[in-house]
């Protein structure tokens, strides 16, 4: 752990060390009062062991490994494999790396960007984070709670008075409802059912195991929505809920998907790297093509493994050999149409599931494994960026302007998203922002975010009418002037992630029961222990960088016992 400073502000100072993220998650959990969840936290999101105590490089330089999918599990695990001389084949069907992780630039010299994969990463994100001091990356504020509403043709800042004033009467409430919404709690349901659960009950939130407690598989049975029915409100008090909290988009899919982003606060301080979220996967990138090794500098170059990546190259069938010592995997190079089949010790498979029901594996796998990709859903999300000449959004007095944050609407756009980089904070807290930039300078405004059920409002429209679309309800939201935002537009860019070929999605959403039922069996390897899996469809925070690395390293470990085993006795 770093150095403390006492000197510096711990929340959202930029580029936080280890011991201030430390202190924000213990501070945010006394909040909460839920102190005693901290180490378990840390230690389910921290990396797993090092791999290079257990296997060494004489037994880990026998082991030749496929890895399907240059996104960031895919690059992680090669990046922990050539640590022990591993010989390693990356195949990935598209021309890019990063996967899920897509860092658009509007300007040549990359100062205007948006990101079309996770926007922002918890402090709680343990692994996300030690990859990003590993390659020095720097990090900045990201302000993720919501500043306004925009509801049933109403728009209100998120302050209680005006709220209850403005958005409540909107709702045809009970008396019940009213009662119960008095209480903060209710808003944010997560809490109640938290505060049920014992530490080790709340670890099985994040753990994937074989066997869950009783409490965790009778929550498991509940969709988000069914919480909230659970404790009497109406249909209408649940839908306002929805949008006030945030939460809507959830709201089919299993409550447990829920409870664990509560768990370790992924809705609370969050930050974002600098340049782009695609700095982290091109710096994985980099070192395992030796292009920058800094991030191996205790390591003998000798000692290193190899890595090629093989990009435009699609994996169509994947076989045992016909004495089941070897992973026969079948790839055809999609420019060339070539056909070839190459023989491996191990592979690793981090493509989502829609992706891996087209490759041939049938006879290959368990039908237990079978079921798995084929139940488990794989949810779509889509955004929209504006790049405009002015911020009309950090306009007016202090009391009007949005630094920062979100609004959620029930129009289809559902979310806006305002930059954070004019934030300066007015106070030792942190929690007082003030605006400290030029709101005549040009931004970029994520004027569109939805995923999971609320991305079908937006996802099947002609990219011409979106905008079109997307523009009126920014200026029917901010009451702008008719033609304000097309004499301010630079330019605009969207993207619906179940477009993208050979990913057809976004993130894993469980439905209820998905979670005992296919998370375990899911991550389980398969042919003997020759094929192991990773990335967000059998990781433990979907939809997240975070789960994207930790899975690659549990897997990248999982081989190196396999090999350590194999050749140490």
């Amino acid at each position: 752990m770093e150095d403390k400073n006492n000197s510096r502000n711990i929340y959202y100072i930029n580029s936080p060390s280890d011991y201030d993220r430390y202190n924000i998650l213990e501070k945010e959990l006394k909040k909460e009062g839920r102190l005693e969840d901290l180490n378990n936290i840390i230690n389910l999101m921290s990396p797993p062991k090092d791999i290079r105590n257990i296997c060494q490089n004489k037994y880990g330089k026998k082991g030749k490994i496929a890895i399907i999918g240059a996104g960031e599990a895919g690059l992680a695990a090669a990046f922990e494999l050539k640590k022990i001389g591993c010989d390693i084949t990356i195949f990935e069907a598209s021309k890019r790396i990063g996967g899920r992780v897509y860092t658009y630039y509007f300007d040549r010299l990359n100062n205007y960007y948006g990101d079309f994969g996770e926007i922002s990463i918890p402090v709680s994100h343990y692994t996300a984070w030690h990859y990003i001091n590993t390659f020095n990356l720097k990090t900045k504020a990201f302000i993720n709670s919501s500043q306004y509403y925009y509801l049933r043709n109403v728009g209100t800042y998120n302050k209680e008075r005006q709220v209850l004033k403005n958005i409540y009467p909107k709702y045809n409430l009970t008396k019940a409802d009213k009662i119960k919404l008095k209480d903060e709690e209710y808003i944010n349901i997560c809490n109640k059912y938290l505060k049920k659960l014992t530490s080790e009950e709340k670890k099985e939130l994040i753990d994937i195991k074989k066997n869950y407690s009783k409490k965790i598989i009778a929550l498991d049975k509940l969709s988000y929505k069914k919480a909230y029915e659970e404790y009497g409100f109406s249909e209408e008090a649940i839908n306002m809920i929805g949008y006030i909290n945030g939460s809507k988009e959830f709201f089919n899919e299993s409550l447990i998907e829920v409870l664990q982003k509560q768990y370790t606060l992924d809705f609370n301080t969050n930050y974002t790297i600098e340049g782009g979220m695609i700095k982290l996967p091109l710096a994985l990138y980099e070192a395992i093509t030796e292009k920058d090794l800094k991030a191996y500098k205790d390591i003998k170059k000798k000692d290193l493994g190899n890595v090629n990546i093989k990009l435009g190259n699609s994996v169509e069938g994947i076989y045992n050999t016909n004495d089941k010592d070897k992973v026969m995997v079948k790839h055809v190079d999609l420019e060339s149409k070539i056909e070839s089949i190459e023989e491996f010790d191990y592979l690793i498979s981090t493509i989502p599931f829609p992706n891996l029901k087209r490759i041939d594996i049938s006879d290959s796998f368990s039908n237990e494994k079978l079921r798995a990709i084929e139940e488990i859903s794989f949810k779509n999300s889509q955004k929209v960026y504006l790049y405009v000449k002015e911020r009309f959004w950090e306009m007016g007095g202090k009391s009007k302007r949005i630094i920062g944050g979100k609004t959620i609407t029930d129009l289809p756009l559902y979310s806006i998203y305002y930059p954070s980089d004019h934030i300066e904070y007015e106070d030792k807290s942190g929690e007082v922002i003030k605006l400290n930039g030029n709101p005549k300078e040009s931004g970029i405004l994520l004027a569109s975010y939805s995923t999971g059920d609320k991305a079908k409002d937006f996802s099947f429209i002609d990219d011409e009418i979106k905008i079109k679309d997307t523009i009126k309800y920014i200026e029917k939201i901010h009451n702008l002037p008719k033609g304000y935002l097309d004499s301010i537009l630079l330019d605009y860019k969207s993207l619906v992630w179940s477009d993208i070929q050979y990913i057809w999605g976004f993130s894993t959403l469980f439905k209820p029961e998905d979670k005992i039922l296919y998370s375990y069996i899911s991550r389980c390897p398969e042919m003997n222990n020759k094929v192991f899996f990773a990335g967000d469809n059998v990781s433990n925070k979907h939809g997240t960088q975070q789960g994207a690395l930790q899975s690659g390293m549990i897997a990248a470990n999982d081989i190196a016992k396999e090999i350590a085993n194999k050749y140490s006795f």
